[in-house]
């Protein structure tokens, strides 16, 4: 899913001296999240440069020279990126400069996140397996009223963490009086997220726990709202400054802080079901090997062609064991590349059934033949949905053992052969064990048998 983060540094050259704008923490980004840099005061023309490892080697990001610039974020081999922009402009008084450096924490999954990390659109609070709390990263603007203190709001009344956005939502539908602390955190839209609510009691305790005592967050010392509701005319509030919770009366004026809520991204398989192509999902930045072995149209995928999104999927278990076929008959045009297999197929079902009566009387080839066909058990395979399944060729069965069996789909037998539909010559095709050994043996040896189809 792609999330959007607005990144903000500052370069400003003023009688020759470079100011910027430090950045003291991380911001924790999903591989895959579209991120924006941007860079204001840039009296010249800009290139974003990205690094890995180490801030003294600088790579430009190719076409980066806008601002602001869209990113999409790739995984990083040390678990950091950072980014800088390089302005460029003779005319002034420093003809290169540089903009502070954007740090990024690299994540593949919300279990990853830590306290204080900044993520979907503000600090990170509570982590529980994934699933926790964002504090946005500044107070609103004024003190603002609990609100309609005569009126019991029925069901705002919830103290634990997990509770303080039923808790806004209850207070929004039984009071109507505007500018409340719960009404500007459910209409707030702030870093692109629209989804903020008044924290309940336990959320804001967590929130002063976690941030204001670890310097995070430019909270202050003064007392900040909960959507916790005490009783007909107060309501649960705490002090910023030694974390002390007491009721008190919903017509005064105090801070208050948004939180929204983050739970795990939808899972690749998750992604598919929803109706998502192969490619799609790659093109947002989701590693490739993250696709295989995921269920899809019928079976699991093993082969993405990243430019077309053709690709190519193994049923989830063997068929019966076969024989290739005819022993002594050439079958020409059956090739090894990467998924003819189905014009391998249909040529070599063609072939026999065109035989007269060779399901019955399979020795008029050889008196070895038994009359069984891979390719012929594979076109006539059904998984339910789809009826278009194919004997792979040996490039397949390679691609298979690579994607699948050594990252434990499948459920391949490692020590025996399955037939491909590529042959060799009249009398010999080409069998793989997952092994990794490629060979070829005679057509009426009966090995293992499994199907594939193209997507």
């Amino acid at each position: 899913m792609k999330k959007l983060f607005t990144l903000l540094t500052i370069a400003i050259c003023t009688l020759c001296i470079v100011e910027t704008q430090a950045q003291n923490y991380y911001y924790a980004v999903m591989v895959g999240d579209t991120v924006e840099l941007s860079v204001t005061n840039a009296n010249g023309s800009i290139q974003w440069q990205q690094a890995d490892d180490t801030l003294s080697v600088w790579t430009n990001i190719a076409g980066a020279t806008t601002s602001p610039y869209t990113h999409l974020t790739e995984s990083s081999g040390t678990g950091f990126k950072y980014y800088r922009a390089e302005v460029t402009n003779p005319a002034t008084c420093v003809s290169v400069w540089y903009s502070d450096t954007i740090k990024h924490r690299i994540i593949t999954s919300t279990t990853e996140l830590q306290i204080g990390d900044f993520y979907g659109g503000g600090f990170v609070f509570y982590n529980d397996n994934g699933s926790g709390l964002i504090a946005a990263p500044s107070d609103y603007g004024t003190l603002l009223q609990w609100g309609c203190s005569s009126q019991l709001m029925t069901g705002a009344d919830g103290l634990i963490i997990g509770t303080g956005n039923q808790n806004t939502i209850d207070i929004e539908l039984g009071c109507t009086t505007p500018n409340t602390a719960a009404d500007v955190c459910a209409n707030l839209v702030l870093n692109s997220y629209s989804d903020w609510f008044l924290p309940s009691k336990e959320e804001l305790h967590a929130m002063y726990s976690n941030l204001k005592i670890n310097g995070i967050g430019n909270f202050g010392i003064g007392e900040y709202w909960s959507s916790s509701e005490f009783g007909l005319g107060t309501a649960w509030l705490e002090g910023f400054e030694f974390g002390t919770q007491y009721d008190f009366g919903k017509g005064n004026t105090f801070n208050v802080r948004a939180i929204r809520s983050f739970s795990p991204p939808p899972s690749v398989q998750d992604r598919l079901m929803g109706g998502e192509t192969p490619k799609q999902i790659y093109d947002s930045g989701v590693q490739i090997d993250s696709l295989w072995g995921k269920t899809y149209q019928g079976g699991l995928i093993f082969y993405l062609n990243i430019t077309t999104g053709a690709g190519l999927v193994a049923a989830t278990a063997d068929l019966d064991s076969a024989q290739w076929g005819c022993w002594g008959t050439e079958i020409t045009g059956t090739l090894g590349d990467i998924g003819v297999g189905l014009t391998n197929t249909n040529a070599i079902v063609a072939f026999h059934d065109g035989l007269i009566n060779y399901y019955g009387d399979p020795t008029q080839c050889d008196n070895e033949n038994d009359g069984s066909v891979a390719a012929k058990l594979c076109a006539d395979y059904t998984d339910g949905t789809y009826n278009d399944w194919a004997l792979p060729t040996n490039t397949d069965l390679n691609l298979m053992r690579a994607n699948l069996h050594m990252r434990g789909f499948g459920n391949f037998i490692s020590s025996d052969s399955y037939w491909s539909s590529t042959e060799l010559d009249r009398k010999i095709a080409y069998y793989y064990i997952f092994t990794g050994t490629m060979g070829s043996q005679d057509k009426f040896i009966v090995s293992h048998v499994r199907p594939v189809r193209a997507f």
